[in-house]
């Protein structure tokens, strides 16, 4: 089993036996708050670059994460086209808001009925695209949008 030790033990130099002999002592950093011990400056630096490396791993991995999820939602897309009166109750759930139409691609006309709202064929969408005019605008739910907002999320 092994001992605890601390960081500050283990980003210690070696304690020297011989004081005559000991490397000068290294400047330390002052204590933020009453009763706080000062903190020797190699330490503190040590921990910051342990936290910049840590943050730019944390960070590959999420854009890794992300571009996975998007290959995976185009995969789907692509095999299984996706279900638009779905996608069109989603899209009101998520905004709360009611569509005065729906566009979709005349080859979603049909599906796109189940939804409940007056829907209009729109040969500029692609298939699996919907558009939701509201009385004050309207809800972009077109594939390219969707991929776009996943995109934008991703770190640069």
């Amino acid at each position: 089993m092994h001992e605890f030790v601390s960081m500050r033990e283990w980003l210690a130099p070696p304690v020297e036996a011989d004081v005559e002999s000991a490397p000068p002592l290294e400047p330390l950093v002052s204590a933020d708050g009453p009763g706080e011990t000062p903190v020797p400056a190699a330490d503190v630096s040590a921990v910051r670059r342990f936290h910049a490396a840590l943050e730019d791993a944390l960070t590959l991995a999420t854009r890794e994460l992300l571009r996975e999820i998007a290959c995976e939602v185009l995969g789907r897309e692509i095999a299984h086209p996706c279900d638009v009166s779905n996608l069109v109750r989603r899209a009101i759930e998520r905004y709360g808001v009611e569509p005065v139409r729906v566009h979709v691609h005349s080859r979603d006309l049909e599906a796109a009925r189940d939804c409940g709202y007056a829907v209009v064929a729109d040969e500029s969408l692609r298939p699996g695209d919907a558009l939701l005019v509201l009385e004050c605008g309207s809800i972009d739910a077109r594939l390219g949008t969707r991929l776009q907002h996943v995109l934008d999320g991703m770190p640069a």
